[in-house]
């Protein structure tokens, strides 16, 4: 089965290069992207910083606070990895950093792993607690949830390493896309053809499963907690609020990876139908063309990572708490310093002002 007009779109008969409405709006519509990204990024990362900041002395305490640690740490290398492409998108898409081959095969094996490992993570923040709503009285043990964690990033770096050393991608920079992507490599065989066929199919599980488990998941928590009486909800107040920012926290990811769930199936529907001619579609498409890779992936995965600090901020106190003491001490050590005596005041020969302040301060105190 050939994937190529799946996996690249330039290789899509009757590829049309034609401007989406206008080259003036192409271009408008680029900046506006590139725009938007780094907003989200300058936003993200101090954001998801101090919630680091927060949760890792917390990390050993619960296996939610472990499962927060390690998405808020996913979010935060996300959002970095996200800056070369904010570049291209100001600049007209030019490749820039991208030209670099290794620059633009490392970018894309990262990307790509980080962007897999941050869904299953949150697979795991919501089958947790949905575990936890069901069945209350049921024990998670964090040392198997930690293994689950090494073990899922282990197979994801193990299996695009195999791939690699199997020599079976090229990583090229595409305009369309706006950032590096891989491809199979042209005149491959028939044997490396099949076994990029295997990749393909195991990619699509990696971006389709974890959306449909967080959606049942999803599900279940809400009909539980619905079903839950106001004399439970009360008696455990807390573990209502927990289950219903978890419950949140999975609907804002559902919200956010549509797209990647529908650009995926779009991918597999294009494999299944009539291969050439829905790519052919697709491609001379201007907004297809120009734009659905970078929504559905990138723009998507970064909007994602912009709003779970602020939905940590939103709905956990003990976090809000601790955030507005910092704020508040920042404001009464500026206050203090702003106070104390200038120590360069020696004018006439006078006693300066420190020793002014320190004389007063011993008499004060005899």
């Amino acid at each position: 089965m050939d994937l190529s007009a799946a996996m690249n779109p330039t290789a899509a008969p009757n590829v049309t290069t034609t401007a989406f409405v206008s080259p003036a709006l192409n271009e408008a519509a680029d900046k506006t992207i590139g725009s938007i990204l780094i907003v989200f990024i300058l936003v993200a990362i101090p954001g998801n910083v101090m919630a680091l900041i927060y949760f890792w002395p917390r990390r050993c305490k619960t296996v939610h606070d472990m499962l927060y640690t390690t998405i808020i740490a996913t979010d935060i290398c996300t959002c970095a990895s996200i800056f070369p492409v904010f570049l291209t998108f100001v600049d007209d898409r030019n490749a820039n950093i991208f030209e670099e081959a290794g620059i633009c095969a490392s970018w894309t094996v990262v990307f790509g792993i980080l962007m897999r490992y941050s869904m299953y993570v949150v697979v795991l923040i919501s089958v947790t607690r949905t575990i936890a709503i069901v069945f209350p009285y049921h024990t998670i043990k964090a040392p198997i949830v930690v293994a689950c964690c090494f073990l899922y990033l282990a197979w994801l770096i193990g299996k695009d390493l195999t791939f690699i050393i199997l020599d079976l991608w090229e990583f090229n920079y595409h305009e369309i896309l706006g950032y590096c992507a891989r491809g199979p490599k042209a005149g491959a065989s028939e044997e490396q053809l099949t076994q990029f066929d295997w990749f393909f199919y195991l990619l699509q599980i990696e971006f389709i499963a974890p959306f449909l488990i967080i959606f049942i998941s999803f599900l279940a928590s809400v009909i539980t907690l619905l079903n839950r009486s106001n004399y439970k909800r009360t008696r455990d107040k807390k573990f209502w609020q927990v289950s219903i920012t978890i419950t949140l926290f999975s609907a804002l990811f559902i919200v956010c990876n549509s797209p990647v769930l529908a650009h995926n199936l779009f991918q597999i529907l294009i494999i299944y139908s009539n291969s050439n001619r829905m790519a052919t579609i697709a491609a001379k498409n201007p907004f297809f063309y120009w734009y659905r890779f970078v929504i559905s992936y990138v723009f998507c995965t970064v909007f994602n990572s912009t709003m779970n600090p602020i939905l940590y901020l939103l709905r956990m106190p003990q976090y809000r708490k601790w955030l507005f003491s910092l704020v508040e001490r920042k404001k009464q050590s500026a206050h203090l310093w702003s106070s104390l005596p200038d120590p360069t005041n020696h004018e006439n020969g006078k006693t300066n002002d420190v020793e002014q302040w320190r004389t007063k301060e011993t008499e004060t105190k005899q």
